[in-house]
């Protein structure tokens, strides 16, 4: 019998496989953090059989369906929109890269619990770049 991995496991381990990656350049690291955020937004939409057009109006439905902390919408909403108007500069790898590591994992936590032992939290400098929006 051929028994299938749930897709949020899947998720959920390319996270922790991408969080310990290295890159050649951290912008591709970036890149990828933001593919695999797609899809955990994408997956956590997906029996809903909604036709969204942009992932903003698929994040927003998401963060009002599951009753998500303002918090964390603002900082998906901060790593969305800055990947997707290219406003990351070579400077800011490093907190980009911390931030859809956070947001990523937060969400697996909260949509699907999984790694809820795993403390997300942002440095204080990573933090200060990305102020939660009210």
């Amino acid at each position: 019998m051929d028994i299938k991995e749930a897709p949020e496991k899947i998720l959920f381990k390319r996270l922790q496989e991408l969080a310990q990656l290295t890159f050649e350049k951290k912008s591709d690291k970036v890149k990828s953090f933001y593919e695999l955020f797609s899809l955990i937004v994408e997956q956590a939409t997906a029996g809903d059989y909604i036709n969204f057009t942009t992932l903003f109006s698929r994040l927003s439905y998401l963060g009002t369906k599951r009753a998500l902390p303002r918090t964390l919408l603002s900082y998906c909403h901060q790593f969305r929109k800055a990947i997707e108007q290219k406003q990351v500069d070579e400077s800011m790898h490093d907190a980009f890269i911390e931030l859809a590591h956070h947001v990523c994992g937060k969400l697996c936590q909260l949509l699907w619990s999984e790694g809820s032992t795993i403390q997300y939290k942002l440095s204080a400098t990573t933090a200060s770049y990305f102020e939660p929006i009210s």
